[in-house]
This record gives C-alpha cells, structure tokens and sequence, in this order.
C-alpha cells in the first residue's frame, strides 16, 4: 500500500475510533445518537467519525501527515466533534462554489463588454444572458457567505456588469432591459441593496436615452420594487429611495 493511501487508512481509523467515543459519551449522558439503538448509532457514528476525519486533516486543516501521531491525534478529535467538522466543510464547499462563481462572473463581463464593442446583436444578446445569468447565480450564494472581502469583491463586481449590460442596450434595448430586471430582483433577495439601486438608477438612465422603452423598463422597475417589500429595513428603504 502507497505511503499516502495508508495515512488516509490510518486518519480514517482514528476518526472511526472518535465517532466510537462520541457514541460513548452520548450514551453516558443518557442519550440516543440519531434516535437510534445502539446496533444502529454505533456503525453510523464510526463511519461518520471516519469521514468527519478525512474532511478535518485533508480538507479544512490540510494537516502535515508527516507528523502522523499529532495528526491521528486530530482526527480522533474530529471523530468525536464530527458535527462541527462537517458544518465547517459545508461552509468551505460554498466558499469554493462563490469564488469559482465570481471568476465565471468576471469572465462574463469581459466577454459582454467584447461583444458590445464588436456590435454584433445576437452576439450582445447571448452575453447579456451569460452575464445575467454568472450574476444572479453569484448574488444567490452572498447570504450564506462568510468571507467579507468575497462579498465586497461580488458586490463590485455585480455593479460593473450592471453598467456592462446597460451598454448593451443600443444593440438590444429588450433583452437590456429584461436582463436588468433579472439582476436587480436577484439582488433584492440575496440583500444586496447597492445592487438593486444601481440597477435602478441605470433603467432610469436608459429609459431617459430611449424613450421608446421608457414603459418597459418603468415596469422592470415597478417589479424590483415590489420583490423589495417583503424586505424591511435598510435594504427597503434604499430600493425606495432609489425608484
């Protein structure tokens, strides 16, 4: 067996070793791990503990397996504290999700910016969409997302591809109009208010460079608005003022 296959054997095992302690200590204190009897919690909790372990030392404390007696040490503890470990994991996989969503996000916004250059319609339209779509993905992941600095970095970035998408609209005055709505309500429910009020601010400026669309985006307006009034405080109140 290769070196890096038995430390994974081994964390594994010591981290089955703490689900096993944990079952224990519950049960000492009188109570049922999962609701379950004791044939059924135990085998749960040792490959729990188990996976809580490999999730501790590789993916969160990315241990030095090197110095394995501290590591088995550590997945021991993550065998015995498993709801922490896989809580903490989850919040990493979102983290990982966001970023890779704001780096799609950018790219978008590259891409729209290079097609209205080009001038090409069905080309502005396609990345309209594409950005839109990058956009509201990211902005639906801000609520949950722990990272400050990744939040202000989505922030900005959401407000340039708002000003790139409203640049689209010389080519497709609609598709500009509809993709804005789009962000501007994704922006409303992820509690994103600089976003929402960009997004006003700019149907405003475009309904005044083009009145023919001056209904249109009236009522992109109106519908922002509204999915705001079931969001009270600061994040109302900008929206309000911003219409």
């Amino acid at each position: 067996m290769k070196p890096e296959a038995k430390s994974l054997l081994y964390v594994a095992i010591a981290g089955a070793v703490g689900g096993f302690t944990s079952w224990l200590l519950q049960w000492l204190a009188g109570l049922a791990p999962f609701q379950k009897p004791a044939s059924e919690g135990i085998p749960a909790l040792i490959v729990v503990g188990g996976v809580a372990a490999v999730f501790g030392v590789y993916l969160l404390a990315n241990s030095n397996i090197r110095e394995l007696p501290h590591t088995l040490a550590f997945a021991l503890l993550c065998g015995v504290f498993w709801q922490p470990i896989f809580d903490a994991a989850k919040l990493y996989v979102q983290h990982s999700t966001t970023q890779h969503q704001a780096s799609q996000q950018q790219s978008q916004t590259q891409d729209l910016a290079a097609a209205v250059a080009g001038g090409d319609e069905a080309a502005v339209k396609n990345k309209l969409d594409d950005t839109t779509n990058a956009t509201t993905d990211v902005l639906s992941k801000l609520p949950t997302e722990q990272d400050a600095d990744l939040k202000r970095k989505v922030v900005e970035q959401s407000n340039q591809a708002v000003e790139m998408v409203g640049k689209g609209a010389d080519k497709a005055p609609e598709a500009t109009v509809a993709n804005l709505q789009k962000i501007g309500e994704s922006a409303v429910q992820s509690g994103q208010p600089e976003v929402a009020s960009n997004v006003l601010a700019k149907l405003n400026t475009l309904k005044a460079q083009n009145p023919a669309i001056g209904p249109a985006a009236d009522k992109a307006s109106d519908k922002i608005v509204k999915s705001a009034q079931i969001k009270l405080g600061p994040l109302g109140s900008a929206i309000r003022s911003a219409r």
